[in-house]
């Protein structure tokens, strides 16, 4: 999966069958921003500017099966305030 930044880089989500990766690619250089298993996280701050941070994490990697899969969710998050 590819997501895109608002300064140009890619941000690569992959899996190799054993963990899921994150890479940054950007003016071609690799950058690896986290190697996570299973009950792991990885998260890029302030995501597109917007004042929240981009969240991965790995629910399950099952490499039992075929095909081999990994169940991840990518979250938006960030500090909720209420004005009273």
């Amino acid at each position: 999966m590819m997501l895109l930044s608002d300064d140009g880089a890619q941000w690569f989500i992959g899996f190799n069958n054993q963990k899921v990766t994150i890479t940054k690619m950007k003016d071609g250089d690799h950058f690896l921003k986290g190697s996570l298993f299973a009950g792991q996280s990885e998260t890029i701050g302030n995501w597109r500017n917007s004042g929240l941070d981009l969240t991965v994490n790995v629910n399950e990697i099952d490499a039992s099966v075929t095909p081999h899969y990994a169940n991840i969710e990518i979250l938006l998050k960030g500090e909720t305030s209420v004005e009273r």
